[in-house]
């Protein structure tokens, strides 16, 4: 019987595939980058490694709450990677449309620090569903996949 963190870890790589798959598809059928607002390499590179770094944090701290034994300094160091790929991108991006959902990103990254210092792992998990909400959000709002 596969564990429940290899099938966590399995759906989490098949989401990412299958998302990669999709932007893939629709940047080649319109020879369009995914972001055409954004075609600076200066600013698009650094907010694309700064977005890859958010989301593999993610889908670690995601693991790390299915875990028997939560490493409780491990999720601490995931979260701290996660607010320094959020400075990141802050400092990079030239749209003020993303101040506010970045902002409340960083006080979403602060509850979960708190949750972690606790190490109240049911609010951990509940607010790692409210984050991921507030990507998937972000993203449908700032850089939605056009048809």
């Amino acid at each position: 019987m596969i564990s429940l963190m290899k099938k966590r870890l399995f759906l989490a790589f098949a989401v990412l595939l299958a998302g990669s798959a999709v932007a893939a598809e629709k940047v080649a059928k319109t020879d369009a980058p995914m972001h055409p607002s954004i075609t600076d390499p200066e600013v698009y590179i650094p907010l694309r490694e700064g977005m890859t770094a958010l989301e593999m944090r993610f889908v670690d701290l995601q693991i790390m709450a299915t875990e028997d034994k939560v490493d409780y300094k491990a999720v601490k160091k995931a979260l701290d990677d996660m607010e320094a790929s959020s400075r990141k991108i802050r400092k990079v991006n030239p749209s003020e449309a993303l101040r506010e959902p970045l902002e409340k990103l960083g006080a979403q990254l602060d509850g979960l620090q708190r949750d972690a210092k606790r190490r109240d792992l049911a609010a951990l998990k509940g607010n790692l569903d409210l984050l991921f909400q507030t990507c998937f959000k972000c993203h449908q709002a700032h850089a939605p996949l056009k048809p």
